[in-house]
This record gives structure tokens, sequence and C-alpha cells, in this order.
């Protein structure tokens, strides 16, 4: 998939015949759906998304559930000829409706596929009947209706909103697969260490579910895959009203991976977190949760 960032690059080295729009957070069902639509209307297929988020860009930071990384790598897979990165700023900001339109209509292009509840142009006053009208006669404009898993519709607000409330396994059904957090290893405190449980401290910028235990695979930089279970939380038996940490056990492993990055697949959520009365209870529960972590994860 070749990557560009500009539309004249796009036009330049590619010559779209089909495009599809979005920002494409998470790259869910619906993401997928739009995509293969678009696909399997005519080749070759570019996709066009911003960067940063636009809610960044309006000060209403969104909790990203995709670094931008691991947003193309998935984007990569679903067969996508090319992607373009248009930088989100001023200038894209204040395009009207008309103009973004305009913005689209390019050489060879036949046709966009966009999600029938797609926004855009300044105010977010473009909508498809905007696109219809302006690019009649030049290009075909493909409204796709979402997917609906359990009779809601996918939506990467949606799955936020699941992952923040540890409904893990219901956003997977929604993402396709289970919802992971690339981060980096960094120094933390070693109290896992102390207990016999050492553990990676990892820093993330993508969204972190809502406190608790929960079963987890871990990808090691060497893609090599691991059982384990991660603690998120603020470590409530030793701390009152402690910083927030990601801590993840990786059963079987006990290499240096400070300042690598690994991925943490979350497969489920095992229990809430506790303050328990003594650090012997603490690691009797770890004792239980890893016990249930290496059935539940089928002992990889």
């Amino acid at each position: 998939m070749l990557t560009v960032k500009s539309l004249a690059e796009l036009e330049s080295q590619v010559a779209p015949a089909s495009l599809v729009i979005g920002n494409f957070d998470g790259v869910h069902l619906g993401h997928r759906f739009l995509i293969k639509t678009a696909l399997e209307k005519c080749r070759p297929t570019a996709a066009i998304t911003f960067s940063p988020h636009p809610g960044d860009y309006f000060n209403r930071p969104v909790q990203l559930l995709t670094s931008f990384e691991q947003r193309k790598t998935l984007l990569e897979e679903t067969g996508l000829d090319a992607l373009t990165v248009l930088e989100f700023n001023d200038s894209i900001a204040e395009l009207s409706a008309e103009q973004f339109s305009d913005m689209l209509c390019l050489d060879n292009l036949k046709v966009i596929s966009i999600g029938s509840n797609f926004r855009f142009g300044k105010n977010a006053l473009g909508d498809i009947g905007i696109l219809q009208n302006r690019l009649k006669g030049r290009v075909e404009i493909n409204p796709v209706n979402p997917v609906s898993v359990n009779g809601s519709v996918v939506s990467s607000t949606l799955i936020r909103y699941l992952i923040s409330s540890g409904q893990i396994e219901q956003a997977a059904l929604m993402l396709g697969r289970p919802y992971s957090a690339a981060g980096v290893v960094v120094e933390g405190m070693k109290i896992g260490r102390t207990l016999g449980f050492p553990t990676a401290n990892v820093e993330t910028e993508v969204l972190i579910p809502s406190d608790g235990v929960y079963v987890v695979r871990v990808v090691m930089p060497d893609t090599t895959v691991f059982s384990g279970a991660a603690s998120i939380g603020a470590r409530t038996t030793f701390f009152s009203g402690g910083k927030r940490a990601f801590e993840v056990f990786i059963d079987g492993f006990s290499g240096d991976i400070y300042g690598k990055t690994i991925e943490i697949q979350f497969v489920m959520k095992l229990r809430e977190q506790i303050a328990f009365p003594s650090k012997d209870e603490l690691v009797k529960q770890i004792s239980l949760d890893i016990e249930k972590v290496r059935h539940l994860n089928g002992y990889i």
C-alpha cells in the first residue's frame, strides 16, 4: 500500500478510480465493510484520512483506539492500494462543503464510497446530498450503510465507550479482533518484582480500558506471543489516591525490554481492582489470577 501526504501525490502516483474517506480510528467492522464495498466497485482504490484527528484540532481531544502506525497497518490489511494522510490544519478546517467536494474530483476518479452519515466541510455542513450535487455527472457517490452488531450500529464512539467501561469482549465483536494497545515499556516502582510477579509498566497513546485485571496476550518486539495478565489502576493496596498505572505480567518471560514497544491484546476482563488487607492476600489473589489467565489463554 502506497502512503502519500497530498492529493497531488495520490493523483500522480496512483490515479485512483475509487476513493473512501474517513478517520478510520480502530478500523472496525464498519470501516472494513466500507473499504470492501469500494474495492469491489473498481481499482485502484485509495483511502483519505487525516492527522491529527479533527477532534484534536478543534480542542476536543479524542482518546484514540489506534496509533497512527497501527491504523496504517490495519488499513493495509484490508487490501487498499493507497493511503493519503492529509494534515488536518487551518486550510482543511476552513474549506466549505462545496470546496471540500471539489478537492476530491481527481482525474480518473469514478466513484467515492462514504458512510451514509459522513459529514465534512466547515461546521460539518457537508453531507452525501451536497457531494452528489457538486460532483454530478463527474463522479458516482456510493453511500454505504453502517454495520450493526447485536442490534447496535458499529462506531468508533461506541467502541470507545465499551472499552472505557471494561466491556472488552463486546468491543472485540465490533472491531473484528481483540482490542490492543501498543506501548513502550518504562521504569516502574518494581512492586510486582518484590511480590514475585515482575511486571512491565507500559505507556501508551491509545485508550486504556477501565480499572481492573484483564486476561491478555502480549506480542513482543520479535512477534513472539506470551500469555499475560494486565493490571490497570492506582495500586490501591499500597497507595491511597496513587497515579493510575498500566502493568503487564508476561507469563514465562524474564528478559529486559525497557524502552521496547510491546502490544497488549485484551481478551477479557477477569475482575475489578481490589484493595487487599495485606501483601500476602494480594500475592494469593495474583496467583489465582495467573492460573485463570493460563486456562483462559489456552497455555500459549
